[in-house]
């Protein structure tokens, strides 16, 4: 009866009105997804829109052991006394949960191997590190053979793959320990959202409360284990955390600088993508100077411009890698006819909605329901408002116009743009305990709903 009149309780406090009207908007245009299908089977969105599976979703049986476990781990968090903790102690219950989460899938080969190593026909970054002799003479030869690399090595930068040749050179070709690396690094991300909230003057209940869902929401649940996009998040969350500092400190702070710079720099050697954090610096160092003069923002992005400019010129000079050449032909791999707007423009418009709704469905409904609901963030959003939303919503303008211009060309959404994740987060920093609680609760059933029945293609 106790846990009947939970349900009950809990049940009363979501915004389930907006949640279904989400759950609607999502099969309508699931519906309509699998129309156009038909129609135009040329079009490049996935048959279970808008998540690209390689498989049909199928109940994973062998993983309901791991997501009883996750649940009892997830309830005795949201207790009291599970969110009283220290940070470390809170980082190590993330990672549990994320591991966790992702041996739903099944066992610790499609968990944590088959991500990073593939299956039985080799298409990733690791596939590509086992090839090179010579990391120099690899780097050196990169543009003149970027495009004969796999799916994922060709669109990045050469150091998304030297990454994985570092670490096996370290550890030996054994992909179940650099696995455990790419987790390790990944979940540092955890501890820097801490250091965040910690800046923001979060209470410990609440700092460890944010830091929980973090880790359970889907994206970073799914898709930060294994993936070179779980590293990248850490780099953009390092980048994060040296932009609050200069917007929340009074003065301008040294350490936001060295740690945004140190951000921006390793993000853009692992993915192009990386300048999306350019663009967000930019947008919130003029804001900062508007609304209350102060150029830190914006002298610590243009020493960082600076600094990768260097870095990329030496790149060319005595490496012989030309990072601006790269930039290119990914692009050109990415999109070979050029701007979809003008040479596919139906592809164009139902991929982006396909971009659009991935992001949304993995942030999970519950807390994009809450984002609805100004009274409940208690948050205000303009000049008069607050700085910590300002740079949220300058990253999610950022990669609406890159979206626009043609980014993502389709699929994996949630995965390769898991960066800005941490940005949405920020919403959240004003919510009372109480619904950081639900919003657990929330999204961790959605993960738990999501690993047990799909496996992802990474």
């Amino acid at each position: 009866m106790e846990i009947l009149a939970w349900i009950k309780d809990f049940a009363k406090r979501q915004p389930l009105k907006i949640m279904g009207v989400i759950i609607v908007a999502l099969v309508s245009l699931a519906t309509m997804n699998l129309v156009l299908l038909k129609l135009f089977p040329a079009l490049d969105t996935p048959l279970w829109f808008p998540i690209s599976l390689s498989s049909d979703p199928a109940l994973n049986i062998s993983g309901l052991p791991y997501a009883f476990l996750f649940l009892i781990v997830l309830y005795w968090m949201v207790k009291e006394r599970g969110l009283c903790r220290g940070l470390f102690a809170t980082w190590m219950f993330g990672l549990v949960l994320i591991i966790l989460g992702n041996l739903i899938q099944g066992n610790v080969d499609i968990a944590f191997r088959q991500p990073l190593y593939g299956s039985i026909v080799p298409f990733q970054y690791y596939d590509d590190a086992l090839k090179i002799y010579s990391w120099r003479e690899w780097l050196n030869a990169f543009n003149a053979h970027q495009t004969e690399l796999f799916v994922h090595s060709k669109t990045h930068p050469p150091f998304a793959v030297l990454l994985h040749y570092l670490v096996i050179q370290f550890l030996g070709n054994h992909p179940l320990r650099v696995a455990g690396v790419f987790i390790l690094i990944s979940s540092l991300s955890i501890v820097l959202m801490g250091f965040i909230f910690n800046e923001l003057g979060l209470e410990r209940k609440n700092r460890n409360g944010l830091v929980i869902l973090f880790s359970v929401i889907p994206a970073i649940n799914i898709y930060t284990a294994v993936s070179l996009d779980g590293v990248i998040l850490t780099t953009c969350v390092l980048y994060l955390l040296g932009l609050i500092i200069l917007v929340h400190r009074p003065n301008f702070a040294m350490s936001g600088m060295l740690l945004l710079v140190s951000g921006i720099i390793l993000t853009n050697l692992l993915t192009f993508v990386g300048i999306f954090l350019f663009a967000v610096g930019a947008l919130v160092g003029v804001m900062e100077y508007i609304f209350k003069r102060k150029p830190g923002v914006l002298i610590a992005t243009g020493v960082a411009m600076g600094l990768f400019g260097l870095l990329i010129y030496g790149l060319n000079q005595f490496g012989h890698y030309n990072h601006i050449q790269a930039f290119f032909t990914a692009a050109h791999v990415e999109n070979p006819l050029g701007f979809q707007g003008l040479t596919r423009p139906l592809n164009y418009v139902v991929t982006r909605v396909e971009c659009v709704s991935e992001l949304a469905l993995f942030f999970s409904i519950g807390c994009l329901a809450v984002l609805f609901r100004k009274d409940r963030l208690q948050l205000s959003f303009w000049a008069n408002g607050d700085d910590v939303v300002r740079i949220a919503l300058a990253a999610i303008v950022t990669l609406g116009g890159m979206f626009v211009a043609g980014l993502n060309h389709t699929g994996e959404t949630a995965r390769s743009c898991l960066y800005i994740y941490p940005f949405l987060l920020l919403m959240f920093y004003k919510s009372d305990i109480f619904l950081i609680r639900d919003l657990i609760v929330l999204a961790g059933l959605q993960t738990v709903l999501m690993q047990l029945c799909c496996y992802y293609f990474w």
